[in-house]
């Protein structure tokens, strides 16, 4: 199995293993009982106080430590902690729920008393302000990538425990990033025209220097054209490197924002479509009527998972559309230069991206 998985003696041994493998099934299955055993094991060994609570934290998303652990999220005790799991069903089964409330309740210590001016709404009442508070940085655990591991892991123990206020921060949340969605795209669309229009009127410039070019010989005349095109040429050059960069960061914000609603949008629809609880109707009803009330829940079934696919088809090409803005700005040729490797073949080596770049063959 060793030589299987490894790849790394040669391709023959590694057909031989992968034959064997398949003909023996049973000793395959002993060796992979043995080595998980082995690893449950090491890490009862490696934890020999409260093992099950750690191996539930782990597994959980943080370290073994819990929350509180700022170096390191479990991931190096992952594999040995479900191997000890899947060894100890029982007390891994008893242990979870205290494991997922340990979460829960670090997550709300750690952000009770985090402030958010600019998100407090006067609706929300003394009894559940704090609830609130904790449910927005549950929603932004989960919303914001750089968020740490072991944050995310607490932040989603704590959203399944206090459902209704984590939606109600998230509806509160979608709405402000529907507005602040809308504001980016009208200042997007207002750098790009500063941009459109500079580089018009320059290359307008460019173009008239250019025509006088062709119809002058006089070497000061060319000398000056010439001087006064890169000069223009420099100027766009700096000014596009001034306004690019804050169009880009708008560009990384939208597809984010947008990426994150349509996985939302995707695991919503996974659920909905593994859900049965249409095709089933309470007892002792009349046969009339049972097929009237199921008629009635597939109906209303189908209407969700249609708005769900409607919602996850607009998304995925809002998606498409702020990629393929982006690549205008993130993948552009910077070719520097032209150089011929040992056999005399050209190529071309970008400096920015550290790479190298040869002409396509002509198969003509």
């Amino acid at each position: 199995m060793s030589i299987r998985d490894e790849h790394d003696y040669g391709v023959d041994a590694v057909a031989a293993a992968t034959v064997w493998c398949k003909f023996n099934p049973g000793r395959v299955h002993e060796a992979l009982l043995d080595d998980e055993y082995d690893m449950a094991i090491d890490f009862e060994e490696k934890y020999e106080e409260d093992t099950a609570l750690k191996a539930a934290r782990v597994l959980a998303g943080v370290s073994a430590e819990g929350m509180d652990d700022e170096n390191s999220d479990g991931s190096e005790d992952r594999k040995i902690a479900a191997a000890w799991a899947a060894n100890n069903v029982e007390a891994y089964a008893e242990i979870q729920e205290a494991a997922g409330d340990e979460l829960a309740e670090k997550f709300a210590e750690h952000f009770n008393d985090e402030r958010d001016d600019s998100s407090d709404d006067e609706s929300d009442t003394e009894d559940n302000a704090a609830e609130l508070r904790v449910a927005k940085y549950a929603v932004r655990a989960e919303l914001d990538p750089t968020t740490p591991e072991r944050f995310r892991a607490a932040g989603r123990a704590w959203k399944a425990r206090h459902r209704q206020a984590y939606d109600i921060a998230l509806k509160k949340t979608m709405a402000r990033q529907d507005l602040e969605d809308t504001e980016k795209l009208k200042e997007l669309c207002k750098l790009e025209r500063h941009i459109h229009e500079k580089s018009r009127v320059t290359r307008q410039r460019i173009e008239l220097r250019s025509k006088r070019l062709a119809g002058t010989k006089s070497p000061a005349i060319l000398l000056q054209l010439e001087t006064e095109n890169a000069a223009d040429e420099d100027t766009l050059h700096e000014y596009l490197e001034q306004y690019e960069p804050a169009i880009v960061e708008i560009l990384r914000w939208r597809y984010n924002t947008h990426h994150w609603r349509l996985e939302r949008i995707q695991n919503d629809l996974d659920h909905l479509r593994a859900d049965r609880s249409h095709l089933v109707c309470v007892r002792n009803v009349k046969p009339s009527v049972l097929q009237e009330i199921l008629r009635e829940q597939l109906i209303a079934y189908e209407i969700k998972v249609d708005s769900l696919e409607a919602a996850r088809a607009a998304t995925s090409a809002l998606l498409a559309s702020i990629d393929d803005w982006l690549h205008n700005y993130t993948h552009k040729d910077r070719v520097v230069d032209l150089h011929y490797d040992d056999e005399g073949n050209p190529y071309y080596y970008d400096e920015n991206g550290d790479a190298v770049y040869y002409e396509p063959e002509n198969t003509e």
